[in-house]
Order: structure tokens, then sequence, then C-alpha cells
């Protein structure tokens, strides 16, 4: 696929993990079954037992579920900030790991288009 940005994120999500998990979910289900399930998902296509379909489609499914970049609320009052709390602040955005760099940097997993700007 080559550098990972913006433009081909979306490819990248739904060849790398979205269609081939459809593709599980719908072979692993009986004929009359999947038959009900494609006819209530429109939006999917299942061809030569492979299920592809638009990004678009996909997020009008899920629906947006929280803002991005962060995974959790601004207010702390979901539960996913009590992962990085402690005895005497129960919930917090980010634990001191990832408010300090490393003092040797590690190489990236991947590479960062050079489209991005530099901080």
């Amino acid at each position: 696929m080559g550098t990972l940005i913006a433009d081909n994120y979306a490819g990248y999500l739904l060849t790398t993990y979205l269609f081939p998990a459809a593709t599980a979910y719908l072979r692993a289900l009986p004929e009359d079954k999947r038959a009900g399930y494609l006819a209530a998902n429109s939006w999917i296509s299942y061809t030569n037992n492979t299920a592809t379909f638009a990004f678009p489609h996909y997020l009008a499914h899920v629906g947006r579920m929280k803002g991005l970049p962060a995974f959790d609320d601004f207010d702390i009052r979901q539960p996913e900030p009590n992962l990085f709390g402690t005895r005497n602040t129960p919930s917090r955005h980010f634990t001191s790991v990832c408010a300090t760099p490393p003092a040797t940097p590690t190489p990236p997993l991947m590479r960062i288009s050079s489209r991005w700007p530099a901080s």
C-alpha cells in the first residue's frame, strides 16, 4: 500500500481489517441467515464469497462514537480515563508514559508521509 496517509487510510482499513472480518462473518452464517443479514444491510456487497462496501456506508452504519483524536471525553466522565487514574486522581487523560518521550527513540512502526506538517 505504500505510505499510509489520510488519503489512503480508509482503503487500508477496508482491505486489511473490515473486508476480511465481514467476509469471515458472512461465510460462517448459514445461507438463509446470510441472505437475511445482507437484505437488512444492503450497503454490503457479497460476491464470490467476499464482502465489500464503501467506507462512507460503513461509517453511516456504525455512526460516530466519540470525537477524534482522543478516545475519551473532555470532562472525564466516561470509563476509559479510569485506566489512567491514580489513588488521588481517579481519572486522567494520559499517563506519565504518554507525556514523557522515551530517552532512546524506538523505530517507527510506519512511515509518516512527508505531506504531514512538521511539529
